[in-house]
């Protein structure tokens, strides 16, 4: 939503920032009256990096829930929007087969 903030976390290395330059501008160029810079548009961005399961549950579970609270008087402060890219990635390489069952149990933590 316009006016609000976004969060994108990442688990896969770093922020890919040269893609998202070229999303604002994409952005902008199809809807000019917005913003009138691509830069303006990633200061709505709060960047966060989880390079472990246990990383992105402590993002998820006990970071996340302060920015998802109204800042304040400040007019459409609030977090609208969060990306994971990727939580399969974290997964994938912390389970092996037989621990199926705690991996479920933990993704359905960290969707809830």
């Amino acid at each position: 939503r316009l006016g609000h903030r976004a969060v994108y976390i990442s688990t896969e290395g770093e922020f890919p920032m040269k893609r998202m330059l070229q999303l604002c501008e994409q952005l902008l160029q199809r809807y000019p009256s917005l913003c009138p810079r691509a830069v303006d548009v990633l200061d709505h961005i709060l960047l966060a990096s989880a390079q472990t399961i246990e990383d992105l549950s402590q993002l998820i579970l006990h970071q996340l829930p302060s920015l998802l609270q109204p800042q304040g008087s400040r007019q459409g402060g609030d977090v609208q929007l969060i990306v994971v890219d990727s939580v399969t990635a974290l997964v994938r390489g912390d389970f092996d087969r037989s621990q199926i069952y705690e991996r479920n149990t933990l993704l359905l933590q960290l969707a809830a």
